[in-house]
């Protein structure tokens, strides 16, 4: 498996491949029955063409990278850490279908406190609770505080894609909570899907459960969860994050297609 892994991650490092090795994989794993988040986010977005897809936490593009190799549809790139965007601009700063803030979406606007820790994919607008002080110390320990610009979500959507569907993958590190606090109109009208990390332990001060987050969508928003996929553990093997994807569910009965156990055919297109 360590082979594999290693094959697959020199494939993918060449530009003229990774496309297409990322298809092999997930054409793999739709053979074994192991869910592939992004596979079942590009059918999404090919059935619905939304105006959009919000990358919430960029950290460096990785993701933007899958969404530009696969989808012609603008992306729009939040990433607060200031190191870490640097990269994300060097990246895609000359991809105009790239457009990238150097801001944290929050439940207001206005200035918070930005906690920086060893591991930057880490970084959160909340303080570290038991679980990473626990079991990952070494990759959540603080290096330093950072005084950042905050906007909601509703703000920044009405000055910078006032209509349109929206697809949006949020990495935001417990804060899922006030990302929907400070978007309560686009959740509303305008989010079609909605994949993100949810915390399932005490990782944040102040975090959105996985359980608080799924009742939140459904209840306010109108989202059923359509997929969940691997889980993280910590050192004691308990799982402790997931990665999970909501749609809306008008649109899931609408489309058929939007399912993601109808993903192959897109694999393979």
């Amino acid at each position: 498996m360590h082979a594999l892994r290693a094959i697959h991650n020199a494939l993918i490092s060449i530009p003229c491949l990774r496309r297409y090795q990322r298809r092999l994989s997930r054409l793999f794993k739709s053979a074994i029955g192991c869910p592939d988040a992004y596979g079942d986010l590009f059918s999404i977005a090919r059935a619905i063409s939304p105006a959009a897809i919000l990358d919430i936490g960029s950290y460096t593009g990785d993701t933007i990278e899958r969404f530009t190799d696969e989808l012609k549809t603008p992306i729009y790139g939040f990433e607060p850490t200031p190191l870490s965007f640097l990269e994300l601009k060097r990246r895609f700063d000359k991809k105009s279908q790239v457009r990238l803030f150097s801001c944290a979406l929050s439940d207001r606007d206005g200035v918070e406190t930005l906690f920086c820790n060893a591991n930057p994919q880490t970084n959160s607008l909340l303080d570290n609770d038991s679980g990473n002080i626990l079991s990952f110390q070494t990759h959540t320990e603080h290096v330093d505080t950072v005084q950042l610009d905050v906007l909601t979500l509703d703000t920044w959507s009405s000055r910078h894609l006032p209509e349109g569907d929206l697809i949006i993958k949020a990495d935001i590190q417990g804060a899922e909570g006030k990302l929907l606090d400070g978007g309560k109109v686009t959740f509303g009208d305008r989010v079609t899907a909605f994949y993100s990390e949810a915390q399932l332990c005490p990782m944040y001060n102040g975090q959105t459960t996985f359980t608080q987050l799924d009742r939140r969508l459904t209840n306010e928003f109108g989202f059923c969860l359509c997929n969940v996929y691997p889980c993280l553990r910590d050192k004691y093997g308990k799982a402790v994050q997931l990665d999970a994807l909501w749609v809306k569910e008008h649109k899931l009965l609408r489309h058929g297609e939007l399912s993601p156990n109808n993903t192959t055919h897109d694999i393979l297109t």
